[in-house]
C-alpha cells in the first residue's frame, strides 16, 4: 500500500456541505424577511393618503375625477376622499364628461385607462405621486 494514494471521499455528515445543506433553508428564509420589511417601508401609509386627500380636496368639482393607480389602491383613495367625491365621480361609466382626471400613483404607476396628452406632476406625497390630466378623456 505503499505508493498509492487514495482520494478522499467527500463525507456528508459533518462536513461542511451538510452545514451549508442544512443552513440554506434559514439564509433564504432572512432574505425573506429582509425583504417583507424594505417592501412594507416603501408602501404609502394611511397618512400619505390623508395627505393627498387634503392637497385634492380645494381642486375637487364636477368635473373631476380622481382615479387610483394601480387599481389595488383604489378603496384607501375612496376611503380619504369619499366624503368629498360625489355618486358620478365614484364611479362613472363615461370619463369623457370630466374636464380634468387626477390621478393618485403609487411609485409612478399609470392608470389602466389611457388619457389624452401628457399628465403633469401635481404633488407627490412619501411614495404618492399626484398626476393631473387637463380634457383628459379617454
Amino acid at each position: 500500500m505503499e505508493g498509492k494514494s487514495f482520494q478522499k471521499v467527500p463525507v456528508w455528515f459533518g462536513s461542511t456541505r451538510w452545514t451549508v445543506v442544512f443552513l440554506l433553508p434559514f439564509f433564504i428564509a432572512f432574505i425573506e424577511l429582509l425583504g417583507s420589511c424594505q417592501l412594507r417601508s416603501t408602501r404609502p401609509t394611511a397618512e400619505d393618503f390623508d395627505a393627498a386627500a387634503k392637497f385634492l380636496v380645494p381642486r375637487l368639482h364636477e368635473g373631476v375625477r380622481v382615479v387610483a393607480a394601480p387599481e389595488a389602491y383604489d378603496p384607501l383613495v375612496r376611503k380619504s376622499l369619499g366624503k368629498h367625491l360625489s355618486r358620478h365621480q365614484l364611479a362613472p361609466l363615461d370619463l369623457s364628461r370630466f374636464e380634468t382626471i387626477y390621478a393618485v400613483s403609487v411609485d409612478g404607476a399609470f392608470p389602466r385607462q389611457r388619457f389624452s396628452g401628457r399628465p403633469t406632476v401635481e404633488g407627490s406625497f412619501g411614495p404618492l405621486v399626484i398626476y393631473r390630466w387637463d380634457r383628459g378623456a379617454p
